[in-house]
């Protein structure tokens, strides 16, 4: 019982240092084997996440979709939201967060303003996101989505205006990007190359 009180505590505690960052948690729901049941409510959306209280993990449950791409040949859908981004099978069942890109329930903070978007491929597997370094430029990574691993493909790429800077060939062979007004183009050989290079 003791045990229990704590973890609660704890619960609460991650929840009050949430909330002072324009986070609102509530309908917390604490289950007998120590699951903590909550929603989370930042600009105008929310989220409902578990989370196991022994080893303090967080899974998002459920996800509000403010960008959809389909993907795996129409058997996925990658939902991006002020949370982050999931992939939800077609044939139904819970979110499962994709690896390597910043998540709520991996412990980054949503930005207010806009989402963070990304260029994923057609295959599922690959996904280019930038992640910011100034207000106007970021870097823009690869990652591959089935290990988390993520690779720099270049620096100082200017943030989306609109249109991300990045897109996918149909086939998941290529991608093009604009950096300084210039158009790159990076073929699947390279990919892996990218890759075999970290391991």
């Amino acid at each position: 019982m003791k045990n229990r009180k704590i973890l609660l505590l704890a619960a609460l505690l991650f929840a009050v240092i949430f909330d002072s960052s324009g986070f609102d948690f509530s309908d917390l729901n604490l289950s007998n084997d120590d699951r903590l049941l909550f929603k989370v409510e930042f600009e105008s959306q929310h989220a409902i996440f578990l989370s196991n209280l022994a080893n303090m993990s967080i899974r998002q449950i459920t996800a509000f979709p403010e960008n959809l791409e389909l993907v795996e040949n129409g058997r996925a859908i990658l939902v991006t939201s002020r949370f982050g981004a999931v992939k939800v099978p077609v044939s139904g069942g819970f979110p499962s967060p994709l690896l390597g890109l910043p998540s709520f329930a991996a412990g980054n903070v949503p930005l207010k303003g806009r989402i963070q978007e990304f260029a994923a491929s057609a295959d599922g597997r690959w996904v280019l996101y930038v992640e910011p370094t100034s207000p106007a430029y970021g870097n823009l990574f690869l990652v591959d989505v089935s290990s988390g691993t993520k690779r720099l493909v270049s620096e100082k790429v200017e943030l989306p205006a609109s249109d991300f800077p990045a897109k996918w060939s149909p086939d998941s062979r290529l991608f093009v990007y604009v950096k300084a007004g210039k158009l790159f183009l990076i073929y699947f050989l390279l990919i892996l190359l990218l890759f075999l290079l970290i391991l």
